[in-house]
């Protein structure tokens, strides 16, 4: 009773660190500039700035490193936690530098040649262009998705780089404030935003331990690979979007050898200059001089993610079992020794 109790009291100060750890703090704060300039000249490469982070690294990191964890049962994937933990918070540490893309790697890893491969050959795929419905309330349209699961979370416009976040503390879906949504990507977002990562983070929170919703060591990768897994299991996943996915592996790859504006020149072959832009941008970000290589490897986690899914069903896995919470695939296995583990009340709904 003493170690579970220990245990317990880990898993909560995890959790509180866990939410310290604000992704967004690697976007770039001077985007719009810097996209001006590489409209107007498609040889410069940016010089990201970044906001001053909002909590002590330092603190943050010798908390991590003096933790002693009992390594049994969800004792090693709470430590597991903690080393994911120490290397996000050095990644933050080094925003702005050339030492980022070493501790990017460590958190996200990076492309195998088989996913690149991969990639290239969707790229390669031609897309069809379709007309767009234009939804004038994006807000209200989301807030009936929310209502569907019943679940008691509001959605509100908000700046952000992405067009949509979620925030679990809050329980608030974040809507790009002035950016033009379709039918159909609207659609999607109800699939990716609300059916996977808000359905996991309520599975999860019923759940006696809060690792179930902060996420599992590792859990992006499952996380993405799950929501592009569901857009096509309800049929919205377009030749586009695939092929967009396919850009963010191809750009991550090409920005641990290469420049921006090399990347960018690469991304317009495929794209428009918006999306060739954004796609580098996401790469870069993390660096101050993009001219120099290495970047943020997250992106290529979403078609990474997919096939590792794809993969799990072929083999006869189950898939209700990623439904505990925000758990990593790699844990499936580990469910059965963790205590009082909570059947899943929720579950995708694509009607």
């Amino acid at each position: 009773m003493e170690k579970l109790n220990k245990l317990r009291k880990i898993d909560e100060v995890i959790a509180k660190i866990d939410r310290k750890m604000f992704f967004s703090a690697v976007n770039p704060v001077n985007i719009n500039k810097e996209m001006v300039a590489c409209f107007n000249n498609p040889q410069h490469d940016p010089q990201f700035k970044y906001i001053k982070y909002p909590y002590s690294l330092s603190a943050i990191k010798k908390r991590l490193v003096k933790m002693s964890i009992p390594k049994e049962g969800v004792g090693l994937i709470l430590n597991e936690k903690r080393k994911e933990l120490l290397n996000m918070t050095k990644m933050f540490q080094n925003r702005g530098n050339e030492k980022f893309t070493r501790w990017s790697v460590r958190v996200y890893s990076k492309p195998s040649n088989v996913l690149v491969k991969k990639a290239r050959e969707l790229l390669a795929v031609e897309t069809k262009k379709s007309k767009k419905k234009i939804i004038k309330t994006p807000v209200s349209y989301l807030k009936d998705g929310l209502q569907n699961y019943k679940f008691d979370w509001d959605v509100k416009l908000a700046k952000s780089a992405s067009s949509a976040r979620v925030n679990l503390s809050k329980k608030k879906l974040l809507i790009k404030r002035g950016a033009k949504f379709s039918e159909k990507f609207l659609k999607r977002l109800i699939i990716h935003e609300i059916g996977t990562h808000i359905l996991r983070a309520e599975n999860g929170r019923l759940q006696p331990w809060r690792i179930f919703l902060n996420g599992f060591p590792g859990y992006i990768k499952t996380e993405e690979g799950l929501a592009v897994f569901n857009e096509e299991k309800a049929g919205i996943l377009s030749d586009k979007t695939i092929k967009i996915y396919a850009g963010r592996v191809l750009a991550v790859n090409l920005a641990l050898k290469h420049s921006f504006s090399e990347i960018y020149t690469e991304m317009l072959k495929h794209f428009h200059r918006t999306t060739a832009w954004k796609l580098t941008m996401r790469a870069k970000r993390g660096l101050g001089d993009t001219k120099i290589h290495g970047g943020c490897t997250k992106d290529h986690v979403y078609l990474k993610g997919y096939y590792e899914i794809k993969k799990y069903l072929e083999k006869g896995g189950d898939l209700n079992k990623l439904y505990y919470g925000k758990i990593n695939l790699d844990h499936v296995n580990s469910l059965g020794k963790i205590e009082d583990l909570k059947e899943p009340l929720y579950y995708p709904n694509f009607n």
